[in-house]
């Protein structure tokens, strides 16, 4: 087995938080916010940096947003 192979996936890596990859420089420490919640806060979105990566935070509440409030949350969490 070559050495590429001997390691998983980036993206494998990091989600599941495999200290393998560690000596490549692949971290498994997450990333933490504190947010108080209000009545103004409609929905909350917990994703990955897989969607991060491509989207900003003001793009997933523009995906999210039209979809929770016309068809309801169980809809919204399957689009």
């Amino acid at each position: 087995m070559t050495p590429a192979r001997e390691l998983p996936g980036l993206a494998m890596s990091r989600s599941i938080g495999d200290h393998v990859a560690t000596p490549i420089g692949v971290v498994a420490d997450p990333e933490l916010t504190s947010h108080e919640l209000t009545p103004s806060d409609e929905f909350l979105i917990l994703a990955s940096d897989g969607v991060w990566e491509f989207i900003d935070s003001q793009t997933a509440i523009d995906i999210v947003a039209p979809v929770l409030r016309s068809h309801g949350a169980t809809v919204a969490c399957t689009k």
